[in-house]
């Protein structure tokens, strides 16, 4: 029997570089994947990415989880379709730089904001709830390894990724008495995705990688593991 059969995932971001190559893998390890999408096009393009995956552990949503009411509706749809939730992972936002930071235009630092950060509010707002009702399952917040560094042009990046990082720890901190987890996954490479084609390098973390070791993560079921979790590529 597969690791994750039978179990339900939420993947928040699952439309995206890192999160199709995490659903890809979840899937590979047995567990049905729930996936929002904002568009046509990226609920297509994740479904043909999935084309040799079975099609029924690969649930659909259109919904927008970075604005209030969306994610609201969403959780409700979920539940109300699946009941329990085993488990909710968080990969949203993405790499942005370019500028230094005192330069950072202030639409595109708003942007940058919803995008990376209150987003993940957002979702852990609908969703913890929900495991805290359950008291059982895992959050998973997919962070990188900007949290402990400072990139040329892309300041943005390191006060984003270590807002994400204190938002992980108050989570696990409020919820120690309880019997879910709160953890983070922290890729210190690059991501090897498709969308990077030959960019990609031998020694870089592959999304692919990061969804198996959610796996192990998920089946370890002990809160005596780091609350922060850094993938450091070659697993």
């Amino acid at each position: 029997m597969k690791p994750l059969a039978d179990k339900r995932i939420v993947l928040a971001g699952g439309t995206g570089a890192v999160g199709e190559g995490i659903a890809k893998a979840l899937i590979s390890d047995g567990a049905t994947i729930i996936v929002p999408f904002r568009t046509e096009a990226k609920k297509e393009q994740l479904q043909d990415y999935l084309t040799e995956s079975p099609r029924e552990q690969l649930v659909l949503y259109k919904a927008n989880v970075g604005d209030p009411k969306g994610v609201k509706a969403f959780k409700t749809q979920v539940i109300n379709e699946f009941g329990k939730i085993d488990m909710t992972i968080a990969s949203l936002g993405g790499w942005v730089q370019g500028h230094d930071l005192v330069d950072t235009p202030i639409d595109l630092w708003q942007e940058i904001l919803q995008n990376n950060l209150t987003s993940h509010f957002l979702f852990a707002s609908a969703f913890v709830p929900v495991l805290k009702a359950q008291n059982e399952g895992l959050y998973v917040n997919i962070n990188g390894g900007a949290q402990d560094f400072v990139a040329p042009k892309a300041g943005s990046m390191t006060i984003i990724s270590s807002a994400q990082e204190a938002m992980t720890r108050v989570l696990h901190e409020e919820a120690k008495k309880a019997s879910y987890r709160i953890r983070s996954v922290a890729a210190f490479t690059p991501v090897k995705t498709r969308a990077r084609g030959e960019q990609v390098q031998p020694n870089w973390v592959s999304a692919e990688d990061i969804g198996h070791y959610i796996t192990k993560l998920y089946l370890k079921q002990t809160k005596d593991d780091p609350i922060t979790h850094k993938l450091r590529g070659n697993l």
